[in-house]
């Protein structure tokens, strides 16, 4: 086989023991992360199950201080959706300027949790010749049209940024982005999608969604949650 006669470098045996325990030690440093990153996911699966009201509204596990009845509502009373715009190959390119993101972009290792890059940015010039309108505020994005709807990819994203028409966002008015980044967390979108050559979300349908959610009061508490076996 030409594998045994391949021909490697070898130090002394001593410099040899040397490299083999520091990448030996990175290994064992990288799976103890990797086990740790596990936990973690389960146990915030464990907590969007059991932190948000059912149909009873009443959530499974709350933060001490806090009792009573979640409010039953669409999501069109906490916020407003909004669609994209049609983005011209030949304006497409740039790298400075405002991002302007696309369904694609949702697969960028940077964008796992809140948009942070794009691989399509506009000038002021564009943006004004087009009479696209930016949106300024922090918004839940994901993809309102094609198979990518199936794949319930859920962002936050800061403004000001553009979407393509593919996309849709949420913007929340009385409500807490990352909270409501959690309720779409658990939500099937997709279920409301309309079947046809291609599949696709249409707003009016999403804003009949039934969520839960406690009142806001402007209070903000710190509060460790105590975990047991029930959130196993």
């Amino acid at each position: 086989l030409e594998i045994n006669n391949a021909v490697i470098n070898l130090p002394k045996e001593h410099e040899q023991n040397k490299v083999g325990k520091i990448l030996s030690y990175m290994d064992h440093a990288i799976t103890l992360h990797e086990e740790k990153k596990r936990q973690l996911e389960r146990l915030k699966s464990a907590l969007l199950k059991k932190m948000f009201a059912d149909k009873s509204g009443y959530p499974a596990v709350r933060f001490e201080g806090f009792g009573g009845k979640w409010d039953q509502c669409k999501l069109g009373n906490v916020g407003t959706f909004r669609g994209g715009f049609g983005f011209p190959e030949n304006e497409q390119g740039n790298i400075d300027g405002i991002a302007f993101y696309k369904v694609s972009d949702m697969n960028d290792s940077c964008n796992t949790l809140t948009m942070r890059k794009a691989s399509n940015y506009v000038t002021s010039s564009q943006i004004s010749k087009n009479k696209w309108k930016p949106i300024l505020n922090q918004n839940i994005i994901f993809a309102k049209v094609g198979a990518a709807v199936y794949l319930e990819r859920k962002r936050k994203a800061m403004g000001p940024f553009l979407l393509d028409n593919n996309m849709m966002a949420f913007q929340p008015k009385d409500a807490d982005i990352d909270y409501i980044y959690y309720v779409f967390q658990r939500l099937r979108i997709s279920k409301h999608a309309q079947v046809g050559t291609l599949p696709s979300l249409n707003a009016s349908e999403l804003r009949n969604i039934t969520i839960y959610i406690p009142s806001l009061n402007g209070n903000c508490i710190i509060l460790c949650v105590r975990m047991n076996s029930s959130l196993n």
